[in-house]
């Protein structure tokens, strides 16, 4: 939890983010304001570094959003994504930017409005990357959630505190 000396620092993080994100502010986000490569102004910035005190999803690609801005225009051979001279995203999620970008839009804010009302469980089947995935959950939970967010990490917690069925277990019920 929230505790320790960063408590009161982690407080005003929070209270920070939620301000600045509210839930209906993330209905009506532009693709630019979701990610941009140079700039502390977006969603994507603000999960993964404005919130780092929250716990750490950093030193994972950025391919955990979804969508990405790009930082360069060189050519990319992937099975996996799509990309144009600004954005890159997987496949799964349409072949058109705008497309791929609504789709990941609706599961976001699918994962804030579970979280906000505690339906954790309705979070483990989204398709969205599990790091950013449970740190947007946390963020949006009214701290009934733990600020830990690599599964095998949250494994290791339920199995040290005796959880019998820790290494199968959804990762909500953990």
């Amino acid at each position: 939890g929230l505790s320790g000396n960063k408590s009161t620092d982690q407080y005003r993080v929070l209270k920070e983010f939620l301000e600045l994100w509210p839930l209906e502010r993330v209905k009506k986000i532009s693709l630019e304001d979701y990610t941009k490569v140079g700039t502390k102004d977006t969603f994507c910035y603000w999960v993964e570094y404005g919130t780092e005190i929250l716990g750490s999803i950093g030193n994972n690609p950025l391919s955990k959003f979804g969508i990405w801005n790009r930082k360069n225009k060189k050519e990319i051979t992937s099975v996996d994504f799509y990309y144009t001279d600004k954005y890159m995203w997987w496949k799964k999620y349409g072949e058109d930017q705008n497309k791929a970008f609504e789709n990941i839009k609706e599961l976001v804010v699918s994962i804030i409005q579970y979280a906000g009302c505690g339906e954790f469980d309705k979070i483990d089947g989204l398709d969205y990357h599990s790091l950013g995935k449970w740190k947007i959950a946390f963020l949006y939970s009214n701290l009934k959630l733990i600020p830990i967010y690599k599964k095998e990490a949250i494994r290791y917690v339920a199995k040290f505190h005796g959880f019998k069925n820790y290494a199968n277990a959804r990762i909500s019920r953990l």
